[in-house]
């Protein structure tokens, strides 16, 4: 069984909030850059002739970065000002329709998020509870986001504090928790499918995290992989409607650890920004019905996190080390960018 620490590429400390669910119309984009508190170079990209399309780049939760791959043009669109941007959430054309955005500490940096649609925010961070993975259905009306709660704010129903819930854009219909014990949605091309991570606390301090599928129109559910495949995963994509990428780890990186944290939500999401490359793992593939696993990286990579092309034909990734990019088998894998990050990744077409 796993003993998990947290997740790697978020620093959160986790909280309640209220919802206010009205949101501007679908593809409206995020307001433009804003100062940087402490700016970051441009990126050097190179460019790749056979492969088009734009990758937006979230680095170290306070920029984002849209790196044009056929010319390497590199381009600031969001960066940290009166809050910290962080994993968007985009239309199929690349318009921003959701983003986590970070409440600023004083020391510069942030650790529990709220989530905004356009420019107006729609879940708020409280000090009970905080918000991260927006992810947007196909036809943009819907959004899924992961909410984690303190154990003092979810005493009466014990488990891992983090849920996943559905949350209208339309004005139509309410939020409602989708699935419990759960993080990291990500919707099918199709919109028939959500995968996710589970969490099994069971067995504190232990942590044990499964990838999952549920159907979103009758509820059936369903381990991908057992439980015990992996020391670690997380951050799965859906290649297609029947494929999945997510990155993992066999093993635990650490030969002995530190005394465990206060909380389950300490396990879940108490890793620092500090140690945050000292985890590293490899991208793996799968059919949804747990057939056809494969590594697909010829070497470990820090906290890599993958996105498909919109036509399932490449992957990039975003890792400690850079930004690379290689088929859908794993071959012509390359990089074409030393600017890593611990953010997040999405390709798409204007």
């Amino acid at each position: 069984m796993a003993h998990v620490k947290g997740s790697l590429t978020l620093t959160l400390t986790l909280a309640l909030a209220a919802c206010a669910l009205q949101a501007p119309p679908v593809g409206q984009s995020v307001p433009a850059a804003v100062p940087l508190v402490q700016s970051l170079p441009t990126p050097v990209v190179t460019p790749q002739s056979d492969l088009s399309g734009l990758l937006w780049v979230d680095q170290a939760f306070g920029e984002f970065w849209r790196f044009d791959l056929k010319t390497g043009a590199a381009q600031r669109v969001a960066a940290t000002g009166p809050d910290f941007p962080a994993q968007p959430a985009l239309t199929r054309n690349c318009a921003v329709q959701a983003r986590m955005s970070g409440a600023r500490l004083a020391d510069g940096f942030a650790n529990r998020f709220g989530i905004v649609v356009g420019a107006t925010p729609v879940l708020s961070v409280t000090d009970d509870t905080s918000y991260q993975d927006p992810a947007l259905a196909p036809d943009g009306r819907t959004l899924f986001v992961t909410r984690v709660r303190s154990m003092s704010a979810n005493a009466t129903q014990p488990g891992s504090g983090a849920d996943i819930l559905q949350v209208p854009l339309t004005g139509v219909g309410e939020m409602r928790v989708v699935v419990t014990d759960a993080m990291q949605p990500v919707v099918s091309p199709n919109g028939a499918r959500l995968a996710y991570i589970g969490l099994d606390v069971s067995a504190p301090p232990t942590v044990t995290r499964q990838l999952r599928v549920r159907d979103l129109a009758g509820g059936a559910e369903f381990a991908v992989l057992p439980s015990e495949r992996f020391y670690d995963i997380f951050g799965p994509r859906w290649l297609d409607d029947s494929r999945l990428i997510f990155a993992a780890l066999e093993q635990s990186p650490l030969p002995a650890r530190a005394p465990a944290p206060a909380s389950l939500v300490d396990l879940l999401f108490g890793i620092s920004i500090a140690h945050a490359h000292t985890w590293v793992g490899d991208v793996w593939i799968v059919d949804a019905d747990g057939s056809g696993l494969r590594k697909l990286t010829p070497q470990p990579l820090q906290a890599p996190i993958p996105a498909p092309s919109p036509d399932g034909a490449w992957i990039a990734l975003l890792a400690g080390e850079g930004v690379f990019v290689m088929n859908a088998d794993g071959s012509g894998y390359r990089q074409i960018s030393s600017a890593g990050g611990n953010g997040g990744i999405v390709w798409c077409v204007e």
